[in-house]
């Protein structure tokens, strides 16, 4: 899943396999705990790591494989990585307001 399809995996606490085509998406993967299954792909956007990178099938499905036999892992990471980013969102939206609230 690209990055805002993967948001809303976590959002829904459904696992997935992050298809990294660019670092904030490797990132948030990194982040949520899913980061062994995630493939890095970017075949036509070399700006991103400097090089392109396919992802043939192969790597595709053995990324899924390994994601259903650790689902529940997978769920407890990301239900886990989604409270802690509701708490960190929650911190920046309380300051950004205190910076518009001053004169």
């Amino acid at each position: 899943m690209r990055f805002h399809a993967l948001v809303l995996s976590l959002l829904a606490n459904v696992p997935t396999v992050p298809i990294a085509y660019g670092e904030k998406t490797y990132l948030l993967a990194e982040k949520s705990g899913l980061s062994k299954y995630a493939i890095v792909w970017n075949s036509f956007q070399k700006e991103y790591y400097g090089y392109t990178q396919d992802a043939p099938l192969s790597e595709l499905m053995k990324r899924i494989d390994l994601l259903i036999t650790n689902r529940d892992d997978a769920q407890n990471n990301m239900r886990q990585s989604r409270e802690a980013f509701k708490t960190s969102a929650t911190y920046a939206m309380k300051q950004l307001i205190e910076l518009a609230n001053q004169e």
